[in-house]
């Protein structure tokens, strides 16, 4: 393979690290076996306390060409872990990964794949995201559903992959994501004050660019008592456990995050665009009359009847 072709076919897979001794082997180990093979693996460790790093040396002396680690000098938090990768990142393609995946073997052709058909259809240089479902496990990786969509009640159609909707509600899971460089370029430096990296960077895709989906999963991910976030089921008891008493942090977050957009992206936005996030914000302020006006007006729908009826937009 010439090095024209190695260049344009190169996907890197961005790893942020913290206390990953218990799953790491199991990661690494389905990263090496993905069936496209010009990946490089980058993995930055986020001052871990556990055998992680020591762990991580041992991987790169045996695959010196694939892995290349990062230390961070400082604990930054995952969304600075993540941004930290991404900013060095000089790849054609990147993708992104936590440290309890297991990845299914195609899961780099299979969005690799579906970005070249959004390539041929947008151009290269505009900024694009794919992403696709996933399967959820236990910790053991035994099946607890095999969509992560349906388990959580997620709508991936059209619609719920453009702004307004992506405002009110991510449908972006970091770890099953592919971008391109394009994207990357205008999407950082991700604001540690955003919600979540993924969130972020799905934001400046449905700003400047493009977001396509894959209706299949491409990874085991893995529910557990340490996860940053996870899966959670759909219906009024996990709301009721869950997503109740931090619905007003979550809120200022949003609101911040649209902030952030409208700070660093304002003359750049088209004018729809521009809009649409100046009334996201004018909606926090509204009474329950004027957000539902809001919602109707501009989109800003959730997935499911029940996050709308809540109204914590």
């Amino acid at each position: 393979m010439n090095s024209r072709v190695r260049e344009t076919d190169r996907v890197a897979i961005l790893v942020a690290v913290y206390n990953g001794e218990k799953y790491l082997d199991q990661l690494i180990n389905s990263l090496l076996k993905q069936d496209h093979g010009n990946i490089e693996i980058h993995i930055r460790d986020n001052c871990s306390t556990d055998s992680t790093p020591a762990l991580l040396q041992k991987w790169q002396k045996r695959f010196p060409l694939k892995i290349r680690l990062h230390q961070s000098e400082e604990n930054v938090g995952v969304i600075g872990n993540f941004g930290a990768l991404l900013e060095n990142s000089n790849a054609p393609y990147i993708a992104f990964c936590d440290c309890d995946d297991f990845w299914l073997p195609n899961k780099i052709s299979k969005t690799l794949a579906k970005m070249r058909e959004l390539e041929k259809k947008y151009g290269a240089h505009t900024p694009l995201l794919v992403h696709t479902d996933l399967i959820v496990a236990d910790e053991n990786l035994k099946l607890i559903d095999p969509s992560f969509w349906q388990f959580s009640y997620l709508n991936t159609h059209d619609r719920c992959q453009k702004l307004p909707c992506l405002l009110v509600q991510n449908q972006v899971t970091g770890c099953t994501m592919l971008i391109n460089r394009a994207l990357k370029e205008v999407a950082v430096p991700i604001p540690l004050d955003c919600v979540m990296h993924d969130w972020w960077i799905a934001l400046v895709a449905a700003c400047f660019g493009a977001i396509d989906n894959i209706p299949q999963s491409t990874l085991l991910y893995r529910q557990h008592s340490s996860n940053d976030t996870g899966a959670k089921p759909y219906g009024i008891r996990s709301y009721l456990k869950h997503h109740r008493k931090r619905r007003k942090v979550m809120k200022e977050r949003k609101t911040e995050q649209v902030r952030l957009l409208i700070e660093r992206y304002g003359t750049q936005l088209s004018g729809q665009k521009r809009v649409l996030l100046e009334a996201y914000l004018g909606m926090q302020k509204a009474s329950i009359p004027r957000k539902l006006g809001y919602m109707f007006r501009y989109g800003f729908f959730k997935s499911g009847l029940l996050r709308n009826f809540i109204l914590d937009h």
